[in-house]
């Protein structure tokens, strides 16, 4: 499960970068989105942070510490907490858009959470390449392994 160990760990830092300069660059765009978005805008932020600390924590102890330190929890639902990311990005996206704070924000969260539901994809691509490629195999078992086969 070593795929994607880089953008796994820079999406996470930018992840961390967004809550701060939210919370304190009062310059900044997503500052400005924070306090007038209300709520919203506080609990994408608050929910971006809590599952920035699980994607960090999966990626270290799963991906780049020794085998025998493993988060299972996190390692089954690894898939799940990037989509989960994405939404968030998604979901501040559209708290810009709503109080009309920048349209290049916006874009900027969303290019973020394209790039995390294509990490979650491809961990599903990969964790079941070797059944799609092999003819051999067959997902479902009604179906002939291979072309001719009866």
């Amino acid at each position: 499960m070593k795929r994607q160990v880089t953008d796994r760990l820079f999406l996470t830092g930018l992840s961390f970068l967004a809550v701060g300069v939210a919370y304190f660059e009062p310059s900044s765009l997503s500052y400005i989105m924070l306090r007038i978005g209300g709520f919203w805008a506080r609990l994408c932020m608050l929910t971006l942070f809590a599952l920035s600390v699980i994607a960090l924590l999966d990626t270290v102890v799963n991906d780049i510490l020794p085998q025998r330190f493993t988060l299972r929890r996190t390692l089954g639902r690894r898939r799940g907490i990037w989509m989960a990311i994405a939404i968030t990005y998604g979901g501040m996206a559209f708290v810009i858009v709503k109080y009309g704070s920048g349209f290049w924000i916006a874009a900027v969260f969303f290019w973020y959470a394209a790039r995390c539901a294509a990490i979650a994809f491809l961990d599903l691509f990969y964790e079941y390449k070797p059944v799609i490629l092999d003819p051999s195999t067959s997902i479902n078992p009604t179906i002939p392994a291979a072309l001719g086969d009866e």
